[in-house]
């Protein structure tokens, strides 16, 4: 993911970008699941949701005009004939410090990220991928079979739907009824989660005990339609007996249908699923 200084830098070289490519170019990254209502929400969509400086620069729509003007409103001295090529090696790799040239460096080694807040992302990503893999409409592709073997067998999960006509609380208790019920969200509801596997939309925690706490927010999708955001928390223990394995003890899985404006983030809307992360900090 991009650090803040990249994000900060590719929002004045995406301004230099049409508006109607901007969009297609965040249709594309974001597989047209983010709908936006301005520049500045499409730009903060595309850069939430770019892997690296090097692929945003690849993209087809990042063209060698953009690139030249984004360089040249930098006051970087540049032949008329450099290639897009040319231009994206001004920028990965720019000149050190005592060269007058230099503007910015991107994709600066990145900082090491703690062992409990990585193994979050890593668990966030697997598992809303096999839930997604179950949407009949989806184009995710499931690494591992879907069932019971990755939750505890007294398991529990809290769902809660929030809607303008309806606040609905449903508990399941034990692997079986857990399973059961995130596979139909998506298997009979055709919902889609997208997560936002940024550090400030997934957090982890480990606690004294082993009990690691995984909190994580996104936007919540239907077809072409987003219906809102989720915020979902887990509890998760290693197995002795399954290969020493993470399984799933708790989740609380909180819903809500709204127009979504932003890009979600952990602790920024009333979070009921995630009293542990205030609670815990």
């Amino acid at each position: 993911m991009l650090n803040e200084e990249e994000k900060e830098e590719f929002r004045h070289l995406l301004k230099f970008l049409p508006e109607k490519e901007l969009i297609s170019l965040k249709d594309t990254i974001t597989s047209k699941l983010i709908k936006t209502h301005s520049v500045e929400e499409t730009i903060d969509a595309i850069l939430t949701y770019t892997e690296s400086a090097s692929e945003l620069l690849s993209r087809k729509k990042i063209s060698r005009s953009c690139l030249f003007q984004y360089l040249a409103n930098k006051k970087v001295p540049l032949p008329g004939s450099a290639s897009k090529s040319d231009l994206v090696d001004k920028i990965l790799h720019s000149p050190n410090s005592s060269n007058p040239e230099k503007f910015f460096q991107l994709e600066k080694v990145p900082e090491k990220v703690p062992e409990e807040q990585n193994l979050a992302l890593q668990f966030a990503s697997w598992f809303y991928k096999q839930i997604n893999s179950n949407n009949p409409k989806s184009s995710q592709v499931q690494s591992e079979p879907w069932g019971p073997q990755h939750f505890w067998y007294d398991c529990k999960l809290v769902l809660t739907i929030k809607t303008a006509d309806e606040y609905r609380r449903e508990e399941y208790i034990d692997a079986n009824q857990v399973a059961e019920r995130l596979l139909n969200l998506a298997k009979d509801e055709l919902l889609i989660f997208n997560p936002n596997l940024e550090n400030f939309g997934t957090k982890g925690k480990l606690n004294k005990h082993g009990l690691m706490m995984v909190g994580v927010c996104g936007t919540l999708h239907q077809g072409s339609n987003c219906l809102g955001i989720f915020e979902q928390n887990f509890g998760l223990i290693r197995d002795p007996a399954f290969q020493n394995n993470w399984k799933i003890k708790y989740s609380n899985l909180f819903v809500q249908s709204k127009d979504v404006k932003q890009t979600p983030r952990l602790g920024q809307e009333s979070l009921e699923a995630l009293d542990w992360h205030t609670n815990n900090k």
